[in-house]
């Protein structure tokens, strides 16, 4: 009777041992870590109403001693507290790529990790649970592999990608100074070169309409058209694609435009107090020229902001890339086929910039 009433104990505290060690991991056949959850737009694939697209940046496991087969994310899917399945997507972002990294599918040998991505169509604020169904090397299928995942704490960086937009027109469209902006680029720099751009161009520009303009009364007007941009230059903005480290930002702005200037009404006063005092044509042009541009920084300061000239019908397209190192960059590069930059320096210039 002693015996037996050892045995039984024995028996519970083995069924206990093997229970705690299951706990810590031992007989497992994979473990699946959730590094991120992040919000992806898709500019082809809309997610339903309510609903987001999320990349989840998974760990995979092979816990076992042996191949886990044709390891994928098609082994893989959520279910919400109802028990309805909700598959993987794949999302293609501009260049072709395949958002869906864990989408082709490969042996996971014993003891290795695969990390990857994997996008769910899921509603915000809702539990699920992550089932994965591993093989072994004969095709068996498994046991699922199962982890909670919290749909209430999900990265969504839209918001502070519209912002890096807006800080880098602010600063090198519109001159600010005061600008504070998580982006890489060097917005001190790439302002300079805008306006110094500008300033030539607004020379040239002023040749081809026979004014002489010299460097500084260039400078002082593009300084007065960017002060009064600032002031009333409006922009909206949203986010046609976004992916955990590329991302494309498109807005429509209105600015004002040289072209609204009005400077008849100076031109023939100027005009009529100086008829017949110069008989040097150069000179009086020359006299001229200097009595314009003196007026266009006050007719400047009247001017409305609308929209540009030649808007896309979604908007400007404002490519950014995070790197390495986890800072975003705007793709400001003019020597590439970046054509949406372009045509946004020429929005914030009156046309002015690269029509030379």
């Amino acid at each position: 009777m002693k015996l037996a009433k050892m045995l039984t104990v024995g028996a519970v505290s083995a069924a206990a041992l093997f229970a705690l060690t299951g706990c810590f991991g031992f007989g497992k056949t994979a473990t699946i870590k959730v590094d991120s959850k992040e919000v992806v737009i898709s500019s082809d694939k809309k997610a339903n109403d309510g609903n987001v697209y999320v990349d989840m940046t998974l760990e995979v496991t092979n816990e076992t001693k042996s191949t886990l087969k044709d390891f994928s994310s098609y082994e893989m899917a959520l279910y919400d507290s109802n028990n309805n399945k909700i598959s993987p997507e794949s999302i293609y972002s501009s260049d072709s790529t395949n958002i869906n990294s864990l989408s082709k599918s490969s042996d996971l040998q014993a003891g290795k990790t695969a990390k990857g991505d994997v996008i769910f169509q899921v509603e915000k604020g809702k539990k699920y649970t992550l089932h994965y169904t591993p093989m072994d090397s004969s095709y068996k299928k498994l046991k699922d592999v199962e982890v909670a995942v919290d749909m209430s704490k999900i990265s969504d960086n839209s918001a502070n990608l519209k912002t890096m937009a807006g800080n880098y027109i602010d600063a090198v469209f519109l001159g600010k100074t005061d600008v504070k902006s998580n982006l890489k680029n060097d917005l001190n720099s790439e302002g300079a070169q805008f306006k110094s751009d500008f300033t030539k161009d607004l020379i040239s520009n002023f040749k081809d309409e026979t004014i002489t303009v010299s460097s500084s009364d260039a400078q002082t007007i593009v300084s007065s058209f960017m002060a009064t941009n600032a002031a009333k230059s409006k922009g909206t903005f949203a986010i046609k694609e976004m992916y955990s480290d590329y991302a494309v930002v498109t807005v429509k702005p209105q600015t004002i435009n040289l072209d609204d200037l009005d400077l008849s009404n100076e031109a023939s006063d100027w005009i009529s107090a100086n008829s017949g005092k110069y008989d040097d044509y150069d000179k009086g042009m020359a006299a001229f020229s200097k009595y314009i541009l003196s007026k266009m920084p006050t007719e400047i300061a009247k001017l409305s902001a609308k929209d540009p000239n030649y808007v896309p019908t979604d908007g400007y397209e404002m490519i950014l890339k995070k790197g390495t190192d986890g800072k975003w960059t705007f793709d400001s590069d003019t020597g590439t086929d970046n054509y949406d930059f372009k045509d946004l320096q020429q929005a914030f210039s009156s046309d002015i910039v690269g029509n030379n």
